[in-house]
C-alpha cells in the first residue's frame, strides 16, 4: 500500500516546518508540499489531490475554512485536520460541518497530532482499500480487462479462490481481519482474493488457515491457490474458464478442500452413475406419485454420497429434476421463486443429507399445492409474515439466516421468499438488514455520543461490517453520521440559547423558565 500524501498549509513557517517533521516521523505518511497562504495551497489541489490536508484556520487571503471547502470540491474523500490558535466553538462547528477530522488547538501537542494521524491512516487504508476492491469489481463485472489490470501495475496477480455456500461475509471479513487492503470479486459462488504476483509476503496462507481453522466453520469448504495470471492474455477470461473448468468440480458437500492450481494442473472428470435414478424420478413425476418420488429422491442421494458427486453435478441434476416438474404443471406461474429455492437449498446444504431434506421439502410443497391449490397457502401466509418479523423486530442482535427461519417455522426457502417479496417487495435478507440498519439509526438519533462499537454489537454486527453496510445505506459512516447530530443537536441548543437571550432582553419569560 503506497504512503499517504498530505499538503501542509501555515503561514508561520516555524510552525509549518514543526507539522512537517511530525508527519514525515509518522509510519505511513509523506508530505506533498508545505505552503503558506490557502491560494498557494489550492495549486495543489490539482491536479492530483493529497489525501490529507492539514491547514491553519487564520491565513492571509484565503482562510482555512475556504481552502477546504475548495477541496472538498476536489475530492470528497480527502481528510482534513484543522490547526488553529482560537478556542472558539463557531470555528470548531463549522470545520466539523465540513467533516473535518480533527481540530487541534496552538501550540500543537505532538502526541495529539500522531493521535489524530494514525486515526486518519486507519481510516484511509480502509477507504484505499473499499475503492480499490469496488474498482476490481466493477471492472470485472463490465468485462473491462484495461481497468482490471490496472488496479495490479506489476501486470500479474495471484488469486485465492473460495468455496464457502451462502456464508462469504464471514470469509470476506475473515480476510479484511488478516489484511485490511487486499481486494476481492465474486463469479458464481466463489470468492477471488487477489494480490500483486510481486508481492513478498502473501496473505493468502494466513487467511487459509484462519478459514479452516475457524471455530463453527461450514463442512462444505474449498480453498484454491492459483499462483499466478498473466496480464499477457485477458485475465477475466481466463479466470471465468479456469473457474468453470476446474474450480466449480471440486467442491463436494461435508468436505474441506485445499490445493494449489496451476494451469497445467488437469482436474479429473467423476463419473456418476446416476442416470437409472435421474430417469425413475423422471417417470415418478410424470405419474404424480410422490411417494416414489421421495423414493427415488432419497437413494439418489445416498448414491451421491457414496460416489462424492460434486455440488456442480448437483446442482445440474437437480435443475433437470426442476424442468421435469415445470413440463408436468407442478411448478406455478412465479416458477422462477421455486427454482431459486432449489438453488439456495444447495448453496446452504452443508452436507448430502441437509441439501436433500431442504430440497426434498420445496419439492414436497409442489406437490401439495398441486392437489390443494394455491388459496391453501395463501391462507397462513400474512400470519406467518407477522411471526417472522415480530422474531426478528425482538432479536436484533441476532442474525437468523433464511435456513434458520425455515427450520423455526417449517416452511421451504421458496416459501419465506415469496412472502416476504409480496409484502414487502424486498428478499428476505434485504428486509432484516434493512430493519437492523434503521434500528441503528435510531440508536444513533436518541444518542449520537454512543459508541459505534456499541451500536454493532445491538444489532449483531462485528463493528468493521457494520460501518461498510451502514454507508452504503445512509451515504456516510456511522462516524460521520455521529458527528452530523451531534452538530444538529449543538446548533438547536445555540438557539435555545439566543431565544433565551432575546427573550431575555425583551423581558419576556419563556415557559421552560416558570
Amino acid at each position: 500500500m503506497r504512503d499517504i500524501r498530505v499538503l501542509i498549509v501555515e503561514d508561520e513557517p516555524p510552525i509549518g516546518r514543526f507539522v512537517k517533521k511530525l508527519v514525515e516521523e509518522t509510519e505511513g505518511f509523506t508530505v506533498a508540499q508545505v505552503c503558506c497562504t490557502g491560494e498557494e495551497g489550492c495549486e495543489f489541489l490539482r491536479p492530483e489531490p493529497p489525501d490529507v490536508l492539514i491547514t491553519d484556520i487564520r491565513l492571509p487571503g484565503m482562510s482555512g475554512l475556504e481552502l477546504i471547502r475548495k477541496a472538498r470540491e476536489y475530492s470528497r474523500e480527502m481528510f482534513c485536520i484543522v490547526i488553529s490558535g482560537y478556542k472558539m466553538f463557531e470555528y470548531a462547528k463549522e470545520a466539523l460541518e465540513m467533516e473535518a477530522a480533527a481540530y487541534i488547538l496552538k501550540p500543537i501537542d505532538p502526541e495529539e497530532l500522531r493521535r489524530n494521524l494514525d486515526a486518519v491512516r486507519e481510516a484511509w487504508e480502509k477507504s484505499y482499500a473499499e475503492t480499490r476492491k469496488k474498482k476490481l469489481q466493477e471492472a470485472f463485472r463490465k468485462k473491462d480487462e484495461k481497468a482490471f489490470q490496472e488496479i495490479f501495475p506489476e501486470g500479474s496477480m495471484r488469486l485465492f479462490a473460495v468455496y464457502y455456500g451462502d456464508r462469504q461475509e464471514e470469509i470476506c471479513r475473515i480476510a479484511v481481519g488478516v489484511d485490511r487492503s487486499i481486494p476481492w470479486f465474486f463469479y458464481k459462488d466463489w470468492i477471488f482474493f487477489a494480490e500483486g504476483a510481486s508481492r513478498e509476503e502473501s496473505c493468502f496462507e494466513k487467511i487459509e488457515r484462519k478459514i479452516l481453522g475457524r471455530a463453527g466453520r461450514r463442512n462444505t469448504c474449498t480453498c484454491v491457490m492459483i499462483p499466478k495470471l498473466s496480464g499477457d492474455t485477458p485475465m477475466i477470461g481466463e479466470i471465468k474458464k479456469l473457474c468453470h473448468e476446474k474450480l466449480e468440480p471440486l467442491s463436494v458437500p461435508g468436505r474441506a478442500i485445499r490445493m494449489e492450481l496451476g494451469k497445467d494442473v488437469e482436474i479429473p472428470e467423476k463419473k456418476i452413475s446416476d442416470e437409472r435414478l435421474l430417469r425413475q424420478i423422471r417417470i415418478a413425476v410424470q405419474a404424480q406419485e410422490e411417494r416414489n418420488v421421495k423414493k427415488h429422491f432419497w437413494e439418489l442421494y445416498a448414491l451421491w454420497e457414496k460416489e462424492q458427486a460434486g455440488i456442480a453435478h448437483i446442482r445440474r441434476a437437480m435443475h433437470e429434476i426442476a424442468d421435469t416438474l415445470k413440463r408436468e404443471g407442478f411448478l406455478p406461474a412465479d416458477a422462477a421463486v421455486w427454482k431459486e429455492g432449489i438453488e439456495e437449498s444447495i448453496r446452504t446444504g452443508d452436507s448430502f443429507a441437509e441439501i436433500r431434506d431442504s430440497v426434498w421439502k420445496v419439492i414436497e410443497e409442489l406437490f401439495r399445492s398441486n392437489h390443494v391449490g394455491e388459496k391453501y397457502f395463501r391462507k397462513d401466509e400474512e400470519k406467518l409474515f407477522r411471526q417472522i418479523c415480530c422474531l426478528l423486530e425482538q432479536n436484533p442482535e441476532k442474525n437468523y439466516s433464511l435456513q434458520e427461519i425455515c427450520s423455526r417455522f417449517s416452511v421451504s426457502p421458496p416459501y419465506v421468499r415469496k412472502i416476504f417479496k409480496r409484502y414487502t417487495g424486498k428478499t428476505y435478507k434485504e428486509y432484516q438488514l434493512e430493519q437492523k440498519l434503521e434500528l441503528a439509526r435510531q440508536f444513533l438519533d436518541q444518542n449520537p455520543t454512543m459508541l459505534v462499537r456499541e451500536v454493532a454489537d445491538r444489532i449483531g454486527f462485528e463493528q468493521l461490517y457494520f460501518g461498510t453496510v451502514f454507508g452504503k445505506y445512509m451515504g456516510m459512516t456511522p462516524s460521520q453520521y455521529k458527528a452530523k447530530k451531534l452538530a444538529e443537536r449543538s446548533g438547536e441548543a445555540d438557539a435555545v440559547r439566543k431565544e433565551q437571550g432575546d427573550n431575555a432582553q425583551a423581558g419576556i419569560v419563556s415557559e421552560s423558565d416558570l
